[in-house]
């Protein structure tokens, strides 16, 4: 990730550290210098989905001595907004299983840097804000924590755009790229899908996508002389 710091001992991607995490489980043998846990450690976790919700409960379980789990996103409300109305996603807090074990969450934080010792995670730099799409800092808002370990669980964040720009491909203004409800871009004959197009989501929402744009490919391509 782009942030200052990123490269200090102690700053892990989340998917290291969890698939190391089950092999321990399995009974191998880890080498002291390569291994990544929590134990006894001030740990953050950057992200706020499923992944870094596995990383929590996983963090907890290894004996953590405490668990922040800060996401730079609002807080959603509490009940069903009228912009996603049944049979849609509601857009309200969700908390996994590993939540109610424990740790730290919060909202309109903005992560400015990891802040170490030697070379080595003591801390990070954060900064509260408001609301999107500005995410305006906050009067007195800057802060700082102790940390030993940080866990990078962010996904997807969105599609490189140095391909999309030359191509004439248009954006939404969450970053994503525009269609129409075929899959079709602005670019003409290039079609988008997956998290390009609908964000960081799952794989199975991903595969569907896919699916969508190679009908309307087929479509496409079924209808030339």
């Amino acid at each position: 990730p782009n942030i200052p710091g990123s490269d200090l001992g102690g700053v892990h991607f989340a998917m290291d550290y969890l698939v190391q995490s089950n092999r321990v489980c399995n009974g191998e043998e880890i080498e002291a210098g390569e291994r990544i846990s929590a134990k006894g450690r001030n740990t953050v976790i950057i992200g706020g989905g499923d992944t870094g919700a596995d990383c929590l409960g996983t963090a907890l379980r290894q004996g953590a001595l405490r668990v922040h789990q800060p996401t730079h996103g609002i807080r959603p409300p509490e009940d069903r907004p009228a912009d996603t109305p049944w049979p849609e996603w509601p857009r309200i807090p969700r908390f996994d299983s590993s939540h109610e074990e424990g740790g730290e969450r919060s909202w309109g934080i903005k992560i400015l840097e990891f802040l170490g010792t030697d070379g080595h995670l003591v801390g990070l730099k954060a900064l509260r804000v408001g609301p999107p799409p500005d995410y305006l800092p906050k009067p007195d808002g800057e802060f700082t924590l102790e940390v030993e370990l940080a866990l990078i669980a962010i996904g997807f964040s969105g599609p490189s755009t140095r391909l999309i720009e030359s191509c004439g491909i248009e954006l939404t203004d969450g970053g994503q790229i525009k269609t129409d409800p075929n899959l079709k871009t602005a670019a003409g004959n290039v079609f988008a899908a997956g998290d390009s197009r609908i964000g960081a989501s799952l794989v199975v929402n991903a595969i569907a996508d896919g699916r969508k744009a190679a009908e309307s490919v087929h479509s496409l391509l079924s209808s030339q002389p």
